[in-house]
């Protein structure tokens, strides 16, 4: 049940009256002063916090449910870490399931902070959950559910690495084929 170690902060507030009837995380993003509104939803919860690169491991997924999209412009995962900054990845508000590989950066994590590390980050995350901004006035309510960690087997990871190293020998070896061709072209002429 998320409902236990859930806290909305910033324009979002958990929405009231759902919480024991669904095992989901039901939550309101309202407007300020008239104004587009946006919040977060996030877990302190000892399972999602904590030092990723030790406890968790640098393949660790981040998976969760999301709904309410036809209402959100803006979707991104997002973390608090005291040793390295806050950290967002965004997200297509269109899907309804969501997996974010959080162990390693490869190129869809960002932070604003001056000087921030992901590798570093990693070490103390503080706190984990969800941005959402929706440009037009609201409430709008979301739903967020089965947010959990999914660590892949050694062997799922292996096999991973291995069907990537193919890849890379086989275009390398296309890619200098091709490269030769346009070579022997430009000889001729």
């Amino acid at each position: 049940d998320l409902d236990d170690n859930w806290t909305a902060f910033d324009g979002a507030t958990v929405a009231p009256g759902n919480l024991t009837q669904n095992p989901d995380l039901d939550f309101i993003i309202d407007t300020e002063a008239g104004l587009a509104g946006d919040g977060f939803v996030y877990t302190t919860d000892a399972d999602f916090i904590g030092n990723y690169a030790v406890y968790v491991g640098p393949q660790a997924i981040i998976r969760f449910d999301f709904e309410g999209a036809a209402y959100a412009d803006q979707l991104s995962l997002y973390f608090e870490s005291s040793a390295g900054g806050t950290w967002t990845y965004a997200l297509t508000p269109a899907d309804t399931r969501h997996e974010v590989l959080l162990g390693v950066n490869l190129g869809g994590w960002q932070s604003f902070d001056i000087g921030a590390n992901f590798a570093t980050a990693l070490t103390d995350i503080d706190r984990i959950g969800i941005y959402v901004a929706n440009k037009d006035t609201g409430p709008w309510q979301y739903s967020l559910d089965n947010f959990e960690i999914a660590i892949p087997e050694p062997e799922t990871v292996w096999m991973l690495v291995a069907v990537l190293v193919s890849l890379g020998v086989t275009f390398r070896g296309r890619i200098s084929e091709i490269a030769g061709q346009m070579k022997a072209r430009f000889v001729k002429s």
